[in-house]
Formats: C-alpha cells, sequence, structure tokens
C-alpha cells in the first residue's frame, strides 16, 4: 500500500511540475501602449503683443481751396514712426495634420507720428492713436511650428495738421479727420513651446488709400488735401490657447 501511495506522489509531481513549467514557457500577451496624445492647433486663442511701426502720408493739395487759389499738387510726403502696444483674439481651425484657417483679430495702441516741411512757409503734420485689424489665415504647419499669411481689413483714425511758423504765425490748421478704413496683409511665425503658449512674430503692410481732408486756417480761409496712406507694423507677442478636446503633446 505505502508503495502505491509513493508511486502516485511521484506521479504528481511529475505531472505537475511539466504543467508549471509549460504555464512559465507560455508567452505572455500584454496590451499595446496607448497612443502618443496628437498636438492640435484647433482653438480659441487670446494674446498680447508689442512692436514698432512706420509709414508715409503723402498730400497733395486740392484745387478747390481758398487759401491759395488755383494752385494744386504735391504737398508733402510726411515720414512716421513709433511704438505700438496692444492684444488680441482669435479661432483657429486645424483641418489637417500640414494646414489650418482661422480667423483674428486686434487692437494697438501707438505713437505713430511725423512731421514734414510743406506749404513752403509751414509743416505737415500727421499722429496716430491707434490701429485696427480683423483678419482670416491660413497656415502651414511643421511640428510645433506654425507659418502663416493673413489678410483682411484695417482701421485707424488719425490726426493731420498744417502749422504756418514759416511767417511767424502763431494759428495752425487741422483736422482730426473720420475713421479711415484700409486693407492689411501679414505674415509670420509661431512657435507652440507648450499645449497651451505660443511665441510669435509678425510683419503686416496697411494702405488706407487715397481720403479727401478739409482745414480750417482760420479767418474763412479753407483748404482740402488729398491724402495717401501706408503704415508698415513689425509685432512680437504670446498667445494662450483655450485647450478644446484635451489635445496636448
Amino acid at each position: 500500500m505505502r508503495k502505491h501511495l509513493l508511486a502516485a506522489a511521484a506521479l504528481v509531481a511529475l505531472f505537475g511540475g511539466s504543467a508549471m513549467a509549460a504555464d512559465l514557457s507560455a508567452p505572455v500577451y500584454k496590451a499595446p501602449p496607448a497612443p502618443a496624445p496628437v498636438w492640435s492647433w484647433t482653438g480659441f486663442y487670446i494674446g498680447g503683443q508689442v512692436g514698432a511701426t512706420w509709414g508715409t502720408a503723402e498730400a497733395s493739395l486740392n484745387a478747390n481751396n481758398n487759401l491759395l487759389p488755383g494752385l494744386s499738387g504735391p504737398l508733402a510726403q510726411t515720414e512716421a514712426n513709433g511704438f505700438l502696444a496692444g492684444g488680441l483674439i482669435g479661432l483657429n481651425w486645424q483641418f489637417a495634420s500640414w494646414g489650418l484657417i482661422g480667423i483674428e483679430g486686434d487692437f494697438n495702441w501707438t505713437n505713430l507720428k511725423g512731421s514734414s516741411p510743406c506749404l513752403i512757409i509751414g509743416g505737415c503734420h500727421v499722429s496716430h492713436d491707434w490701429i485696427a485689424t480683423a483678419t482670416g489665415r491660413f497656415g502651414v504647419i511643421y511640428d510645433r511650428a506654425l507659418l502663416y499669411v493673413k489678410g483682411g481689413a484695417a482701421w485707424t483714425k488719425p490726426s493731420y495738421s498744417v502749422d504756418f511758423s514759416g511767417v511767424g504765425a502763431v494759428a495752425t490748421s487741422s483736422s482730426s479727420g473720420d475713421t479711415r478704413v484700409g486693407w492689411v496683409f501679414g505674415t509670420g511665425i509661431e512657435y507652440a513651446f507648450t499645449p497651451s503658449w505660443s511665441a510669435k512674430i509678425e510683419y503686416n503692410y496697411i494702405d488706407f488709400g487715397h481720403k479727401d481732408v478739409g482745414f480750417d486756417a482760420g479767418g474763412g480761409a479753407t483748404f482740402s488735401a488729398s491724402v495717401h496712406e501706408k503704415v508698415h507694423l513689425v509685432k512680437a507677442g504670446l498667445n494662450y490657447k483655450f485647450n478644446w478636446g484635451g489635445s496636448s503633446y
């Protein structure tokens, strides 16, 4: 009887060990790793920017004036320059791994101003307190970098003035002007250094076209000039994107 028990125990040990060895040699299957999160430019963003601005106001005297009756022609070419600081809001939609479209609006305070000789006996002056734009954007994406172009409308409310210091007059003639509307074209590069923060450098060219500006020189004397104004902006800024959909990298 004892021999039978020992034989049974040996068989159990033999087959049990074989099963355990088989279990140990069997391949272990693991779930595949989760895909890496994908960075996306899609979303609403806000930002701030600073930069420099310069431009030219080309003025031509109109013939319908009673200050210098019958005279017309080039009046002045006034160079202006200054600094700017402002904010922006925008919305991007990334439609493919390589591209996006979007809209953007910004408002910038500026001290853009300049002076030049005009009317032989005086000086012409121009100044701007603010410049705003509303544009559409198209961008090409490479990893976290975005190269883009933009275009749309621009607004400003310049102030023009003429003085007669050349003849010792203390009076000036001026016109605050209406809000001017023009078109803007821009290009820039933006780099996303976190899932929400990006930095940019951008250039804008703005053409406000021709506009007749009237002046009151006092004593019933009036004149008008056609002013063609072009402005350049260079901006550096930071944007914060609200992370729709939790996309990140």
